[in-house]
């Protein structure tokens, strides 16, 4: 009996740990290449992800550009920040945290925001994430742009875990 509840805590143990993977890959336009990252005073070119420490806490920002794309909802996991706004195509769709006091701690969600397809170009579209900086700086995972109906169940399940 004793050996029994052990192969099932070990199975459920690698089951949980295996789904924590598929929940967070990410799917349809993936953007991981070409960042424009500005942090420390100074630009940097950079793939995600990417994770590294500040030298002095502020604001900073990611940006990065990318063609057309089908979907209408951007899935922002695990950004390392204390608040930061999002601008698509230079229209602000969503704010998390407050930066006039930057304590809200959203590194460990998974951030998804929808918006209007109308603000997308067929060609050139802009992504811009002011962020403010406190200890580190980076994205654990790469950000990507999907169908709503795609991504939510898993992404749902992906923050409960």
């Amino acid at each position: 009996m004793k050996y029994i509840r052990l192969l099932f805590a070990g199975i459920l143990f690698l089951l949980l740990f295996f789904s924590l993977f598929y929940l967070s890959k990410p799917s349809g336009t993936i953007l991981d290449k070409n960042w424009e990252v500005y942090f420390d005073d100074q630009p940097h070119q950079l793939d995600m992800p990417y994770y590294d420490f500040v030298k002095q806490s502020g604001r900073g920002f990611y940006k990065i550009t990318f063609g057309a794309t089908e979907g209408d909802t951007l899935v922002i996991p695990k950004i390392s920040c204390y608040a930061f706004k999002v601008y698509l195509n230079n229209q602000l769709i969503r704010q998390v945290g407050d930066f006039k006091n930057p304590t809200a701690n959203v590194w460990n969600y998974a951030h998804v925001i929808r918006f209007n397809t109308n603000i997308l170009n067929n060609d050139h579209n802009e992504l811009l994430i002011q962020a403010y900086f406190l200890d580190d700086v980076g994205m654990h995972i790469p950000p990507f742009i999907e169908r709503y109906e795609n991504i939510i169940t898993r992404i749902s399940f992906y923050n409960i875990f």
